[in-house]
């Protein structure tokens, strides 16, 4: 492909992707402009730093915009499904295939690896251009791009990231994450997954006896490497539900003769199980947490009991939670 031609053919295709007025579309392409444009689909294997700039705000772009675009579209999920699904469409064959769908593969001059990472530097660019045309108008351009992307999409609210999965068990229980390590030789990359020796402490004193301190030692990708780790937590016993009865038994211990009643509303009702939701309120200087007591009827749906905004640290939500619980309780009139 002459250099002429695939530029005039970029100019073209630019043109087509982008949700933008008609009045104001061939400032995009304009000269000053398609040197960012030609270079992001035309790096080498060891990318430009200005490339991985570009990346670098692309990718945050993409995981904020992905994040707002969920709760604008899927209002009924909570804040763990909403991670999931969007570390889901936001994993490397994701990129390549949103790469694919969309047309960036073939304009693509120096190397296929960019699959993965075009899209993030793509909207680097959209936003850098068009803050420099008007500020501000970056992330509105980013985020009709995405909607456009997303459209014919149907998320799987189903699906669960198996990292963001394997850690959330741990940090339910205010413990951190997994230790991970990656290690590359001779072109080869080994990713060791292994108990952090709080989690050791905390299980044995759970009575659950931790044989290896490693969980996984794998060449392959994280998703699949992950996966092995939560079927060999399996093993032990250690899976969602566990570290939520956990948590529900450390709430229930603290009101145990107000169970009988509680239980008691929750059939009549029609509940199956119970949850809390807690969500921070991000005021830097007078913090809030939103915390809900859920009710799930047979079918999974959902529906809020009660709920309190509290200043108290989350260490302190256990007597909270019991609180919310005791009033479920006081204010059920047979």
């Amino acid at each position: 492909m002459g250099n002429e031609k695939w530029i005039l053919d970029l100019k073209v295709f630019i043109d087509s992707i982008l949700i933008l007025k008609d009045d104001d579309r061939k400032l995009y392409y304009d000269e000053k402009y398609i040197e960012i444009w030609k270079n992001i689909f035309s790096q080498d294997l060891i990318l430009s730093n200005d490339y991985n700039k570009l990346r670098f705000i692309g990718n945050k772009i993409f995981g904020h915009i992905l994040i707002k675009y969920l709760m604008k579209n899927y209002q009924h999920l909570d804040r763990e499904e909403y991670t999931n699904i969007s570390n889901f469409y936001m994993n490397k064959q994701n990129l390549i295939a949103f790469s694919r769908k969309i047309g960036f593969t073939k304009f693509l001059l120096n190397s296929k690896n960019l699959e993965i990472t075009i899209l993030e530097a793509f909207l680097g660019a959209l936003d850098k251009i068009s803050d420099d045309i008007s500020f501000g108008l970056g992330y509105i351009n980013c985020y009709n791009f995405i909607d456009h992307i997303f459209k014919d999409i149907k998320i799987d609210k189903n699906y669960r990231d198996p990292k963001t999965e394997a850690n959330q068990i741990f940090n339910r229980l205010n413990l951190p994450n997994l230790q991970e390590s990656i290690h590359v030789q001779n072109m080869q990359r080994t990713i060791t997954i292994k108990f952090d020796p709080k989690h050791i402490t905390f299980l044995n004193l759970n009575n659950i006896k931790i044989k290896n301190q490693i969980l996984v030692k794998s060449s392959e990708s994280s998703n699949e490497a992950y996966e092995i780790v939560l079927t060999t937590l399996e093993k032990y016993g250690i899976n969602t539900d566990w570290a939520k009865n956990y948590k529900n038994k450390q709430i229930f211990d603290t009101i145990p003769s107000y169970l009988p009643k509680m239980y008691s509303r929750m059939k009549n009702e029609g509940y199956t199980d119970i949850k809390f939701i807690t969500t921070p309120n991000d005021r830097k200087y007078d913090p809030l947490y939103l915390i809900q007591l859920i009710g799930i009827n047979i079918n999974k749906q959902e529906s809020i009991i009660n709920y309190i905004l509290t200043p108290k640290s989350p260490n302190m939500h256990t007597n909270i939670k019991s609180l919310l619980l005791k009033n479920y309780v006081l204010t059920y009139k047979v």
